[in-house]
């Protein structure tokens, strides 16, 4: 005899909601990023991934024989974000570079912009800025780890939004002197391969963030 009654199993739950390890890690919810340059006939294009094992195109930026306050890097670094996240909190970077000087004079500084870059892809609003001391190297090699930290109020990244870290290196010269060999790096997999000054060329990005539910 068949049961016309159906069993209430009760009512339909919502699908799981799914997270990524660094999403709960002991509340930190630290996203580590890495920068990338990728190199085409078109041009050089900047991006932000998740794997270190990412091989970037060129190591890094060298500068030889400057003698006056410049700006001698710009990148804006970007990944989009496939699903709506929440930042805040402390986020933290470190750019490696160094420098060679003819004397204590001439300085070299780096400085970290962090953005919100709209879905439009042109429209940005900064969320926080900061610029390293400055290194300087008298006839010596001189290399700095560049830890910069920026504090964030509550933002939502939306879905189709962009997280951008913009670097940007600076001489500093006041008093005379020359930079000879300037390096900054950029390379995910941290290789040193053509350095001479930096052993580390790893630039990395840990943004605090979350996923709401």
């Amino acid at each position: 005899m068949v049961d016309l009654n159906p069993i209430n199993l009760g009512p339909k739950l919502p699908n799981p909601v799914v997270y990524n390890y660094e999403d709960i890690q002991d509340g930190s919810g630290l996203t580590t990023f890495y920068a990338l340059v990728s190199t085409t006939s078109a041009g050089e294009s900047y991006f932000l991934v998740n794997d270190s094992s990412m091989r970037s195109d060129p190591i890094g930026q060298k500068f030889a024989g400057i003698t006056t306050s410049q700006t001698l890097f710009t990148a804006a670094f970007t990944v989009l974000m496939s699903s709506a996240r929440y930042v805040e909190g402390t986020a933290m970077c470190n750019i490696p570079f160094g420098l060679n000087g003819t004397s204590a004079a001439p300085k070299l500084e780096v400085k970290w912009t962090f953005i919100h870059l709209a879905s439009n892809g042109t429209t940005e609003t900064i969320l926080g800025t900061v610029t390293s001391q400055e290194l300087s190297g008298n006839a010596i090699n001189a290399e700095s780890d560049g830890t910069l930290f920026i504090d964030v109020t509550g933002t939502k990244f939306a879905r189709g939004e962009s997280i951008r870290c913009k670097v940007e290196l600076k001489s500093v010269i006041t008093g005379g002197g020359t930079l000879n060999n300037i390096e900054i790096g950029h390379d995910p997999s941290n290789r040193t391969t053509g350095f001479s000054i930096i052993s580390n060329t790893q630039i990395q990005f840990k943004i605090p963030m979350r996923i709401d539910v």
